[in-house]
């Protein structure tokens, strides 16, 4: 007798291209039809990089409402939170109900250097789907193995599960090593953490 398999559930994967909006040359962006950062946005973003501090750690912020509404402010957002929705439509009207957020299409920042605005455009559009699909199970991952940043999201925003680089294994990418000092026990510490943070709010 065979041993049956376990079914495989489809991630419908929501491209979120901050990186390009940020730091891609301007005929990469053309290409990918994304449109440039304001200068309003420049004095936003490093308005939450001033107010935040060196080495900040938005996932210990006591002002997060007020960021994520900068990150929202930003006059791309609107266009990233439109091709979310359109993506999440697409797959939900072909049957599949689990949908992960990524921030794809390269350049690529490295863990702790992450310009902070990537945080809270993730937080935003994670609240901002789960509100639109209550029901349906949903994920994040922020690249560069930000899997802290994964998790922390993940937490506040209600969502399901979390895709990491770095939980087990070290490895080696192009924006260099994927270090691992007991990365799965801190994420493991940091969802308690978050979650008794969220309760007690």
């Amino acid at each position: 007798m065979k041993t049956p398999i376990a079914s495989a559930t489809a991630i419908g994967m929501l491209h979120v291209p901050i990186n390009t909006i940020l730091s891609a040359p301007h005929l990469w962006r053309r290409a990918t039809r994304v449109p440039n950062v304001s200068p309003s946005d420049w004095d936003t973003i490093r308005d939450i990089g001033d107010s935040m501090g060196v080495g900040g750690d938005p996932c210990r912020c006591t002002c997060a409402e007020e960021h994520i509404e900068k990150a929202k402010s930003l006059s791309v957002f609107t266009f990233m939170e439109e091709r979310m929705l359109v993506e999440a439509s697409i797959y939900m009207k072909c049957g599949c109900r689990t949908l992960m957020t990524e921030n794809v299409a390269a350049p690529y920042f490295v863990r702790n250097q992450q310009p902070l605005i990537i945080y809270w455009v993730m937080r935003a559009l994670s609240d901002r789907l789960r509100a639109e699909y209550p029901d349906a199970k949903l994920g994040t991952q922020v690249l560069a193995y930000s899997d802290d940043w994964a998790m922390d999201i993940a937490c506040r925003s209600g969502l399901d599960f979390i895709r990491c680089e770095s939980a087990f294994f070290e490895g080696l990418r192009p924006e260099g090593r994927t270090p691992n000092h007991g990365n799965l026990a801190k994420l493991y510490m940091q969802r308690q953490a978050c979650w008794q943070s969220v309760e007690g709010d």
